[in-house]
């Protein structure tokens, strides 16, 4: 048998080697006493020690080892003590009993601890591997583009993801130490209704989501997806909110680019066609559930193929631009303004009059037909208007659209640079 000398520590061979030095010592210094003849046998069982020690680091092989080691010693100690190799009855008796204990107690101490280091194995294995899954989720959440938190609501503490920090600009310890005074207060304040209804919803019982803007002390203003799902208890008691805070602000603008592209016009930055008809047709709603009154004004320009065809497409582009701007300050905050193709634009005036119809196109007029400066060169148009108004001149989008273009050709049938409102209304034109 061989036995691995290094697994077992010094201090443990220190133990080891005074349990085994000791009976022989008594041996020798109380031989032939009768304390020796009392006691002689229980010192002896002092060899129980270093079986115990062999027996938790080999198993039953070690103890066995040390039984049988204590057997060897002690016959020595008696040829030694006994030079004429007279060993007494007696003496052979103690050998006996203290060999039948040594070996009744070691086999079912060894085979406990194999058993206890078996268990200790198996439960450092499984602490082992907790320990590095957990690493692995921490490693997983700690590199998310999701912040993940969890909001201990009996004990009132907060647990957050290092991508908070990111996501807010504030340390997660200073989050998590003070989170009504750091994270409540940063959410917008314009968006502030959002976050405390979720927050309402969530503390009620019943996951929640929702997208608001977080503005940091940088000053910059970010857009976060912020869900939760509460964990309640057998009574119905929310006792934990577990959720992610996502940043969503490159999705946010890149959303609103796709909108923009969809819904403006990419040379004026105006409304487009299709904007201008969804907003007529809910504005149009709105006016006929509440009886109101609205207006169309559809413009064209007079003269802009000549400024193409002289002064270049370029300088055109410039001078559509500058229409859009010069018309926006001749209109309302309500009223909108739309590029439907080339140099046709329409207005749109909700809740407005024919008489204020008419000022906005005068306003117009005299805008627009003041010259456009491109370096040394200069260019002139001059827009024809048309006007067509609800419920007067229908009562669909297209109607009041196709009267408004009507209107416009009867402006420019009669001179340009002139504002006609539909022929059907009881005005002087």
């Amino acid at each position: 048998m061989v036995l691995n000398a290094k697994q077992i520590p010094i201090k443990v061979w220190l133990i080891i080697f005074v349990s085994f030095l000791t009976p022989i010592l008594f041996e020798f210094l109380a031989a032939n006493t009768a304390f020796m003849e009392e006691f002689a046998s229980i010192v002896w069982l002092l060899h129980l020690i270093p079986s115990t020690f062999f027996s938790y680091y080999y198993g039953l092989r070690g103890g066995l080892f040390s039984a049988f080691l204590f057997i060897i010693l002690h016959l020595l100690v008696e040829l030694i003590d006994n030079p004429e190799d007279e060993i007494s009855v007696g003496s052979l008796l103690i050998l006996g009993e203290i060999s039948f204990a040594n070996l009744l107690l070691i086999v079912p101490i060894s085979r406990l601890f194999v058993k206890l280091n078996k268990e200790k194995l198996q439960l450092e294995s499984v602490t082992t591997e907790m320990t590095k899954r957990k690493e692995q989720l921490q490693n997983i959440f700690d590199n998310l583009d999701v912040a993940i938190w969890s909001l201990d609501v009996q004990e009132q503490s907060l647990q957050v993801s290092t991508e908070l920090e990111r996501i807010y600009g504030v340390s997660r310890e200073e989050i998590v130490m003070n989170p009504d005074s750091i994270w409540s207060k940063m959410i917008h304040p314009e968006d502030r209704f959002l976050a405390e209804n979720l927050d309402q919803q969530l503390f009620s019982g019943q996951p929640g989501n929702a997208v608001y803007r977080i503005l940091r002390r940088d000053g910059e203003v970010k857009w976060v997806q912020d869900r939760g799902v509460p964990i309640v208890d057998a009574s119905g008691k929310v006792i934990r909110i577990d959720g992610v805070v996502i940043d969503i602000t490159e999705m946010k603008l890149a959303n609103d680019q796709i909108k923009k592209m969809a819904f403006y016009d990419p040379l004026t930055g105006l409304p487009n066609r299709r904007f201008f008809e969804k907003k007529l047709s809910d504005t149009l709603a709105q006016a006929k559930s509440r009886e109101e009154q609205l207006v169309i004004l559809f413009m064209d320009l007079d003269g802009f193929k000549n400024v193409n065809d002289t002064l270049g497409h370029e300088a055109g582009d410039r001078l559509l631009q500058e229409v859009g701007a010069r018309s926006k300050k001749c209109m309302g905050p309500a009223d909108l303004i739309a590029r439907l193709a080339g140099d046709e634009f329409t207005i749109l005036l909700p809740n407005a009059s024919v008489e204020r119809a008419i000022d906005v196109s005068q306003r117009l007029i005299d805008e627009i037909q003041k010259p456009f400066l491109f370096a040394d060169n200069q260019a002139r148009v001059t827009p024809s208007i048309g006007i067509s108004l609800f419920p007067e001149h229908g009562e669909s989008p297209e109607n009041l659209v196709k009267r408004a273009d009507e209107a416009m050709y009867r402006a420019k049938a009669m001179g340009k640079n002139n504002v006609q409102v539909y022929k059907n209304v009881g005005v002087t034109e």
